[in-house]
């Protein structure tokens, strides 16, 4: 089994189990028995069904955007603190951190539709974002397919040079003509989630900010839109769950922490991942030292200690992580080794949940730590 295919068997696993949030209906269960058999059975993906984004992107400038000791809070709550960000020609972030700890916040932060509290933002002149968050996009129920796209662009000139009138691109995203005419109510969740993708990319962006993009888009379209982002020129944001997106699409990652400390990891979601377990085992060489500069520096800082049973909850966290690691990958070992669809059913269920509680724990172990470094 290669790797691209175990990523796609996993993912379709992933929007099965780990649903944060949301019903998890019977429509929506079918559809992942129906897409995992098929990506089982080695179904031909969407280049053969003839989904394809071929839309353009608008020339940038040198000045992108740019954080300045950004910050923003709600009521007594910090939730980004801090933050120095410059965004450049060409770079593509991610942007991660448990929920509720301001992903989106940092990205809205970025995109100039949400004031910070400290500091400031500012936004290069030859700037066009283009957003694509996890609320659905304002569109009149009764406003036809064909017509929700014309009032963005009438037509286009596509990556090709040629040029396409919106009907045209609608059919490039699987709508047929029967489909153009169809009122934006009659749509599924998965038709209105693809209209309003085309709609953020025919707007032509140079800096594109996604918001757990994987959440509702079915895999056929996330699959176009992957290969679509790997050679698009523009400046790229990403918040999102989704390990094999961020690794696929994002050169860094920003980490969200607890307190709204904002950290820059260089790399991808693995390049995070493997500082933290570094993380984990590291310990300053000359803590013991009564005259270290650690020690001086701890007498100094006026942070909280660790209570006794938050010590106990640490220690525990630490000998929980490798076995928990353990367990995740000799179940990652499993479903590469295939199987029928309930044998690979059964273990992606079970690596789900390892995997869950995996974040749960360094979430934790991560919040512990750093009381105990700064005590």
């Amino acid at each position: 089994m290669d790797r691209r295919r175990f990523e796609l068997q996993m993912r379709a696993i992933l929007v099965m189990y780990r649903i944060e949030g949301r019903a998890r209906n019977r429509e929506t269960m079918d559809r992942f028995r129906v897409r995992a058999h098929q990506l089982l059975d080695d179904t031909p993906g969407p280049e053969a069904q003839g989904l394809d984004i071929q839309l353009p992107s608008r020339r940038l400038g040198t000045k992108v955007v740019e954080l300045h000791n950004a910050g923003k809070h709600y009521g007594d709550q910090t939730v980004v603190a801090g933050v120095d960000l410059k965004l450049k020609p060409g770079d593509r972030i991610g942007v991660v951190g448990p929920n509720g700890a301001g992903k989106t916040t940092l990205l809205r932060l970025i995109a100039g539709t949400l004031e910070p509290d400290t500091g400031k933002v500012v936004i290069g002149d030859t700037v066009h974002l283009g957003w694509y968050g996890q609320e659905p996009r304002p569109l009149p129920p009764q406003q036809r397919v064909l017509d929700a796209v014309q009032d963005v662009v009438l037509q286009t000139r596509l990556l090709t040079g040629r040029t396409a009138s919106a009907g045209e691109l609608l059919d490039q995203f699987l709508f047929p003509p029967a489909g153009q005419k169809a009122w934006v109510s009659e749509l599924s969740g998965g038709e209105r989630r693809r209209l309003e993708l085309l709609l953020v990319l025919a707007e032509a962006p140079n800096v594109l900010l996604l918001d757990e993009p994987t959440n509702d888009l079915d895999l056929d379209t996330l699959e176009v839109l992957e290969a679509y982002l790997d050679t698009w020129p523009g400046v790229l944001a990403v918040a999102s769950h989704d390990r094999f997106f961020l690794d696929r699409v994002c050169d860094d990652l920003f980490a969200v922490e607890p307190g709204g400390v904002v950290r820059h990891h260089p790399g991808g979601w693995t390049s995070w991942r493997e500082v933290l377990s570094q993380q984990r085992s590291a310990i300053p060489a000359d803590a013991g030292g009564p005259g270290s500069e650690w020690q001086q520096e701890k007498r100094q800082r006026r942070a909280r200690k660790l209570t006794d049973s938050e010590r106990r909850e640490l220690s525990r966290l630490e000998r929980a992580l490798p076995k928990l690691e353990q367990q995740r990958d000799e179940l990652t070992r499993s479903l590469q080794s295939g199987g029928d669809y309930e044998q690979v059913k059964g273990v992606g269920e079970r690596l789900t949940a390892v995997i869950d509680e995996i974040d749960a724990v360094e979430t934790r172990w991560l919040e512990l730590s750093e009381i105990r470094e700064r005590a």
